[in-house]
C-alpha cells in the first residue's frame, strides 16, 4: 500500500488487485473491489501503479555474441524485443557441453508428446533464464515464456501461475503458436510478492484450455502442462 495513504478498510492484496486489472475474477467480487477502489485512494493508487506497469514496454536486451551461421535461429515477422528475448533462450540449447540440447535435459520434468517434446524457459528483461524445473524470482520481475515444441504440432496455449493454489493467467489465450525452438508466447508477466509460485504452459489439442478446469487442480495433475516452481529471492 501506498506510504502516503491510508486503506479505509480491509486492504485488497496486490494479487487480487492484478488479478482485478486482467479481469480474472468472478463478476461478484469484482464488482466489490471496484466499489472498495471508489471510496479509497490507497488501493486505487495500487491498482494505477499496476496498470501503468503493464503498459511499459520491456526493454531490449544487450546484442548477444555472433553464432557460427549453421547455428542461428532466424525469427522472422517477430517485434525487435521478442526476436531478442528469443535468441537469448536458444543460447540454451546451442552452447551446452554437447552440439544438441534437448528441452528434457533442461527440464527434466518437461512431459513428452507424440513426436517429440514439450518443454520452455523463462527469461527476464535483464537476461536472466530459468531453464531447469525451478528458480528463483524477485518482486515485480517481467518475463517472457519461450515454448519449444514438436514442428507441426497443431495445440492451443496459455499459461498459468498457481500461488497459494489458485491460478491466474497473465497471458492471452493462444490457438495458433507454430512450434519450433524457443517460440515466444505473445506478451510479458510480471510476478510479484515473496512467495512460492508454479509457472505452467499448458496446452489442449483444438480448442482454448479451459480455463475455469484449472480452478482448484493441483499443478502436478494437469494432464498437458510443462511446469517451473519458482521461490522468492532471500
Amino acid at each position: 500500500m501506498s506510504a502516503e495513504l491510508r486503506c479505509t478498510g480491509t486492504p485488497i492484496s496486490w494479487l487480487r488487485l492484478e488479478l482485478h486489472q486482467a479481469g480474472e475474477l468472478e463478476v461478484a467480487e469484482s464488482a466489490a473491489i471496484t466499489a472498495h477502489l471508489a471510496t479509497c485512494g490507497a488501493c486505487a493508487s495500487c491498482l494505477a501503479r499496476i496498470a501503468q506497469d503493464d503498459a511499459l514496454p520491456l526493454p531490449e536486451l544487450p546484442a548477444l555474441p555472433a553464432l557460427p551461421p549453421a547455428k542461428v535461429l532466424v525469427f522472422r515477422r517477430v517485434a525487435p524485443v521478442l526476436a531478442a528475448l528469443a535468441i537469448a533462450a536458444a543460447l540454451l540449447f546451442l552452447l551446452g557441453r554437447r552440439p544438441e540440447v534437448t528441452p528434457q535435459e533442461l527440464d527434466p520434468t518437461s512431459p513428452r508428446t507424440k513426436g517429440g517434446s514439450v518443454g520452455f524457459v523463462l527469461v527476464r528483461d535483464d537476461e536472466g533464464v530459468i531453464a531447469e524445473a525451478g528458480g528463483v524470482y524477485r518482486d515485480g520481475d517481467r518475463w517472457k515464456a519461450l515454448v519449444t515444441c514438436p514442428a507441426g504440432m497443431r495445440a492451443a496455449w496459455d499459461l498459468v501461475v498457481f500461488e497459494h493454489g489458485e491460478p491466474a493467467f497473465p497471458l492471452e489465450p493462444q490457438p495458433d503458436l507454430a512450434c519450433g525452438n524457443a517460440v515466444p508466447l505473445r506478451g510479458a508477466f510480471r510476478t510479484t510478492g515473496h512467495d512460492p509460485m508454479t509457472v505452467c504452459v499448458v496446452w489442449n489439442d483444438g480448442a482454448l484450455v479451459d480455463r475455469g478446469a484449472l480452478r482448484g487442480v493441483s499443478p502436478d495433475s494437469l494432464p498437458h502442462a510443462s511446469c517451473k516452481l519458482l521461490d522468492p529471492a532471500r
